[in-house]
Parts: C-alpha cells; sequence; structure tokens
C-alpha cells in the first residue's frame, strides 16, 4: 500500500504541473559537494532465500544471493550510486553505510523511521552520498534485526597509502548465527511474557563457521563441506598485509587473535593510529579495525581465532580462519586452543587495549564544551516485557521518519535533554551580575507536577551537569519550567492543563553569606517522578533495593544541538535484571566521535574530567562501555541531520537502547524527490508543501 502512496504522489504531481517530479532532476539526492567527481554505482539485491550456515540450515536475508553481500570498493572523494531492489514478499528494508558520515545528504543514512521509510517489499530506492574519507565502512540493514545476515564490506581506499604493507588482504567480517529466523528472534523480544534468544549457536567469519552438534540438543550433522567449515585465505609466505577486521555480530563482542602472528594496529574505521603490536584485539560489535600482520618465512597454516567475551561461552565454537602460505590447499584437521586468551570476564585486558588507541592526529580539544549530555544504560521493564534503556527511556521508533516529519511539519512531540537556558548565573550573588536582590509579590503560576529537591551538592558538581542531568526526555512532555531556589515570598502559582506531563528543574541559589542550602521540596496533591540531579541513584544497586521503579518509559529519546557546538556524553554503564553490568558498544551515525577516556565506576565530573584525553583521542564511530564503567566521547555538531546513537548490540538496541540526536534541523537541506513517505507524511502534506493542489481529491491512505 505504501509503494501505491509513492505512485499516487508521482501521479497528482503530474496533474498540477511537474513541479514535484521536477525535484528528482533538480535535486539527485547528491548534496551540495563537488558533482564532478567519478562516480561509482552498485546494485544490491535484498531476497530471502534459505541457506546452510555452520552446518545449519535456515532462511536468511541475502544480498546477490549470497548470506555476506560483496565488497564494495571506491576511492576517496568518489561519489557513490548504490541501487537497492528490494525483491522480499512481505519484508521492508533499509540499508545503512556504517561509519560513513553522509555528511550533506542524511536522507541516505538507510535508518529506517529515522532518516527514510523502508522500502516497501518488491520496491528500490537509491542511496547516494559521497565517500569523503578513507577508511574500512560496512553496509547492513537497519530495521530491527534485519543485519542479521545480508551484511557486507564497504572500502573506501585512500588518496596516498598510510601504511607500510606490500598486499591489501581484505575483510574478515565476523557474525552471530541462530537457529531461530529473525522474525523469531523479534517476536521472543517483544512477547509478553519476555523470551530472550540467550547466545547465538555459531560465531562466523566472512559467513563460515560450526555448529556445535553436542552443545545443543537440536543435534545436527556437522560435515566439512563449502557450507560447513572455516573460512580459508591463501596468503604468501614473508609478506606484510593490511588486514581489516569488521564485527557485524548482533550478540557477540568478540577478542581475536593470529596464531604465532603478531598485529600491527594502525586504524579504527576510519582515524588512523598511533601503530601499537599486539597479540589480542578487541572487536566489538560495529567496530572495525585495520591492522598489518607479516607471515613467517615458513609455509604453514596459522589460525585466526575470535571468542566471544563478556557472556558465557561454553560450548560456542570460535569464529576461525585459516591463514594458509602452503602450496597444497589442503585442510587441517586439528584447529588450535583459545589458551592464553584473555579470559570472558577479563576487563582490565580490554581498559589496557583500549587505551593505547591514540591518534596518530593532534585533535587540538580543551576541556571546554558547549554540552554535557550523562546517559546511563539500565535494564528496566515496560509492561511485562523486559527493555533496555537510557536514563530510564526506552527508545521507541516513530511512525513517523525524524527527517520527513522536520521537511513536512509532522510534530514528533519531543524534548531535548540539551541542558536548559539560564537566565543568570546561580551562584554568583545577584548584586554583582546587575539583577536585583527583591523578590516580586505573586504573579508567577505554580504547575501541579514538581520535581525533587536539588541538595547543595550542585556546588560540588557544577550546574552544567546537573542541569543536564535533569533534562530527561519525555515525548509528551508539554511545558518546562525552571525554578532557582532564591527568596521569594507571597503566593506564586503556575497552572497546567488537565492531563500535561510538566517538568520542573529545581535550579539552587544563594542566600546573603553567599552559600547554596539544602531544600526539601514537597509537593501536594500527588507524587512526582524524581529525573535529577546528575546521580539520582546508585547505577550498580539493583533499582528495586533502592525503592526505585524498575519501569521505564517507552517513547522517541531525542537529543539536539546547534550547528557547531561540541557536546561532550558521558555515557555511564549500568545493570541488567541478573545485576550484572555488560559490555555496550555505542555506534553514532552521522560523523565520528573522539574516545577522550574510559574508567571503572561511576564517573566523577570532579576528577576524572581532568584525566581526559584531549591531546590525541581516537576518532571511532563504535566504542564500547565496559562493565560497570563508564566512557567519555566528543563530537562537533557539524552534520545536520536526525543521527542515530545506539548500542549496537542487534538484541539491545531492538529492545530500546538508543536515542535520536537532532543537529541543525533547520539547516537540513530538501530531501530528494525519490524517497518513499509514510506515517503522517501524506500526499496532500507533500502538495501543500511544494504550493501544489490536486485537482481532484486524494484517497487517504493509511
Amino acid at each position: 500500500m505504501r509503494e501505491f502512496r509513492t505512485v499516487l504522489v508521482a501521479w497528482v504531481v503530474i496533474l498540477c504541473g511537474f513541479w514535484v517530479v521536477s525535484v528528482a532532476g533538480e535535486d539527485d539526492g547528491w548534496g551540495e559537494w563537488e558533482r564532478e567527481a567519478p562516480t561509482k554505482r552498485f546494485i544490491l539485491t535484498l531476497q530471502q532465500a534459505e541457506r546452510t550456515i555452520a552446518c545449519m540450515k535456515s532462511v536468511v536475508m541475502v544480498v546477490n544471493g549470497t548470506y555476506v553481500g560483496p565488497t564494495l570498493e571506491v576511492d576517496e572523494g568518489d561519489n557513490v550510486e548504490v541501487l537497492v531492489l528490494n525483491k522480499m514478499n512481505n519484508l521492508g528494508a533499509t540499508i545503512h553505510f556504517h561509519g560513513l558520515s553522509q555528511r550533506g545528504t542524511p536522507w541516505a543514512d538507510g535508518t529506517a523511521y529515522v532518516s527514510q521509510c523502508p522500502i516497501p517489499p518488491l520496491s528500490r530506492f537509491t542511496y547516494r552520498f559521497n565517500a569523503d574519507k578513507a577508511g574500512t565502512f560496512w553496509y547492513h540493514g537497519h530495521q530491527l534485526l534485519s543485519f542479521t545476515s545480508g551484511y557486507g564490506s564497504f572500502i573506501v581506499h585512500p588518496k596516498e597509502k598510510k601504511y607500510d604493507y606490500d598486499e591489501d588482504a581484505g575483510v574478515v567480517a565476523f557474525g552471530n548465527q541462530y537457529m531461530e529466523s529473525v522474525q523469531g528472534l523479534i517476536v521472543g523480544l517483544k512477547s509478553n511474557p519476555f523470551a530472550f534468544p540467550g547466545n547465538p549457536q555459531a560465531l562466523l567469519a566472512n559467513g563460515k563457521g560450526l555448529f556445535n552438534c553436542t552443545a545443543f540438543s537440536e543435534c545436527l550433522t556437522c560435515t566439512f563441506g563449502d557450507d560447513c567449515r572455516h573460512e580459508v585465505m591463501y596468503l604468501e609466505p614473508d609478506t606484510k598485509y593490511l588486514l581489516r577486521f569488521t564485527n557485524a555480530g548482533i550478540l557477540s563482542f568478540l577478542t581475536l587473535g593470529i596464531q604465532g602472528i603478531p598485529m600491527k594496529v594502525v586504524q579504527t574505521n576510519t582515524g588512523t593510529l598511533k601503530p601499537f603490536k599486539t597479540d589480542f584485539l578487541d572487536l566489538g560489535n560495529g567496530q572495525s579495525y585495520s591492522v598489518v600482520i607479516k607471515t613467517p618465512k615458513e609455509r604453514g597454516h596459522y589460525w585466526l581465532q575470535a571468542v566471544m567475551r563478556f557472556r558465557e561461552n561454553e560450548g560456542i565454537i570460535p569464529a576461525r580462519v585459516l591463514l594458509d602460505t602452503t602450496t597444497s590447499q589442503n585442510y587441517p584437521k586439528e584447529t588450535p586452543s583459545v589458551e592464553g586468551f584473555p579470559s570472558t570476564d577479563d576487563v582490565q585486558f580490554s581498559r589496557k587495549f583500549m587505551n593505547k588507541l591514540k591518534s596518530n592526529n593532534t585533535a587540538n580539544l580543551n576541556p571546554e564544551y558547549d554540552q554535557l549530555w550523562t546517559l546511563v544504560s539500565s535494564q528496566t521493564k515496560y509492561l511485562n516485557s523486559v527493555k533496555w534503556s537510557l536514563n530510564n527511556y526506552t527508545f521507541q521508533f516513530p511512525g513517523t521518519p525524524a527527517l520527513l516529519a522536520n521537511q513536512y511539519g509532522v510534530d514528533l512531540r519531543h524534548v531535548s535533554v540539551s541542558e536548559p537556558e539560564m537566565p543568570y548565573d546561580y551562584f554568583t550573588p545577584l548584586a554583582e551580575q546587575g539583577l536585583s536582590e527583591f523578590s516580586n509579590l505573586g504573579g508567577t503560576r505554580f504547575s501541579p507536577k514538581a520535581a525533587a529537591c536539588l541538595s547543595a551538592q550542585i556546588s560540588r558538581r557544577g550546574v552544567d551537569s546537573v542541569l543536564n542531568a535533569t533534562s530527561v526526555p519525555h515525548s509528551r512532555l508539554l511545558t518546562q519550567h525552571i525554578l532557582a531556589c532564591t527568596i521569594t515570598t507571597e503566593l506564586n502559582m503556575l497552572t497546567a492543563e488537565y492531563g500535561q506531563r510538566v517538568r520542573v528543574v529545581l535550579q539552587n541559589g544563594l542566600n546573603f553569606q553567599d552559600e547554596s542550602e539544602a531544600h526539601p521540596f514537597h509537593m501536594h496533591g500527588g507524587d512526582y517522578w524524581v529525573l535529577g540531579p546528575e546521580m539520582p541513584y546508585d547505577y550498580f544497586t539493583p533499582l528495586a533495593e533502592q525503592g526505585l521503579s524498575e519501569f521505564s518509559n517507552l517513547e522517541l529519546n531525542m537529543l539536539t544541538a546547534e550547528y557547531g557546538q561540541r557536546v561532550r556524553v558521558v555515557l555511564q554503564n549500568g545493570l541488567n535484571f541478573q545485576d550484572e553490568s555488560e559490555a555496550h558498544p555505542f555506534h553514532m551515525h552521522g560523523g565520528d566521535y573522539w574516545v577522550l577516556g574510559r574508567g571503572q565506576g561511576i564517573f566523577d565530573p570532579e576528577k576524572d574530567m581532568e584525566k581526559l584525553n584531549f591531546e590525541n583521542p581516537p576518532l571511532q564511530s563504535t566504542t564500547s562501555v565496559l562493565p560497570f564503567g563508564w566512557t567519555v566521547i566528543e563530537f562537533l555538531a557539524d552534520n545536520p541531520g536526525f543521527w542515530l546513537l545506539h548500542c549496537h548490540i542487534g538484541l539491545h538496541s531492538a529492545m530500546g537502547m538508543g536515542l535520536v540526536i537532532a543537529i541543525a534541523p533547520e539547516m537540513i537541506p530538501d530531501i530528494p524527490g525519490n524517497h518513499h513517505i509514510c506515517g503522517e507524511v501524506t500526499v496532500n502534506k507533500v502538495l501543500k508543501r511544494n504550493n501544489c493542489e490536486a485537482r481532484r481529491p486524494i484517497i487517504h491512505l493509511e
């Protein structure tokens, strides 16, 4: 039906003068860069098919007929055109180009219900963008768990060779394979009662791996063959290779090593690093790294192995790649052990590895920032289903993509968690700011829903962090008030209409001794939710034990940043319902960020902020928050658009662990005319915005 709506738009537009139809010709989706650059064109065909993966027959999404799609290779600066044909009969789809900034082309990001409507079944869509930076990227579906299969690598070769190597060996893309279908996994995550699928039955390398028959009750016959074996790469001895790794798995955090061959880590997905050698490399979900290896002079078999960590991995066969430098091409009968690998819960190894990541370029950062956001990840409940949340809000994709809603005037009914405006400096005496020390008598109207006491500890942590922490998003919030705790008299009154949700930031100030006091606020007529201050609870003690609700709000979470702002984000880990803290790899669409630092426990802005790396932090689009720890990132808001920030463990993302960052929405250019419409963006809205009226009534198709 959505496809029909798209056709109807074109037909009605033809009736009123071809105006919108010509949009595709006038604005073809390329953006504002130099269009004279070479254009590389590709076609990706999405289908459902039965394949034998890791000895298991499964119905999966394939790209151009294969479980792992073709590697797309372009040169830095090329224009790219990717025609996606959705030949699935019953599923919509999108393709996200993971790690590419989509600068100037936010509509090509490929995130369902954020940057575009899904491509309807038996329809097509063309992505056009510029490959403005070199690196190792990948593409995958971005509608719930659609990237379980059907992903592929996307390599942007630099204009000049950056590293010392002889040959580019290509990409090893690691993945997860479940016996259950993607649709079955989604049903379990959304069912009542909740059903988590647990660990994958197999770890894959380039779509190949082995299923451990003895570890599961559903025993399958595991025999070697083209569809039931480890991946093999044929290399030459005594040769330096550039080898690229990507973790496309929907659950498994991996650590990998090569038998008898050290790795020199040289690049994140796009950021060049100060090279360092290591025997083991951490690869969080969604991450990519490039390493240089040198094969031994002696011909032989050398195993690359990847093990799952931070989860119980008993019975899971490691993902393996045989690096074969012989001429016999005989597959060895025995595989090596993983003795010597970091243990499953060795957080210390991971922290040391990640702390070695230093940019090869000076970032010229400083401790100053424009906005500070603190995002706390925790497992919560919604109705009888288990969810993941950020600041107790579980992400719900809107029915109308944010990008389309912005252009066509659809109210997403969101609030920003940016810092509210400060009318004055609350911790400088009023007289010193030229402000009156006298209060007004009455006249202010009071809301029947207030917020909690903001204690004098604000003077210790600073106003910026507290203001940010109290600004937790809620899509049905209609009014926000900032109340300074200064001395007032008489009757102050605020009003609220029936059913409104009102957020109140209780901001402390000074007494005439230039001190800040604690003020316990009580509200008559009902209870209120406590959304701040910065540490409203102990993140590592179960919520129920602290008398706090385990239930989250199911909403569209959205943060906003103005163009050119520097936004610093504290990613603070919390607990799941097993009182455990998990590793969470956070991926940001629309560009990279600097990883300023990480640590264990609860982030203390007074002590930890000064320890951050402002000189040469690594540039990444995905980084991990380790169990019981925190990670601080910073980005420059210079790419207008609506960009998803989410945990790249697919199961966690599907359970609501994410939010949208809106960067300078007023600066987003018009969307090209080749987009599908859905949700509240109707044919009439498109025509009205383009000042074009239909000459006959348009059927409302919902």
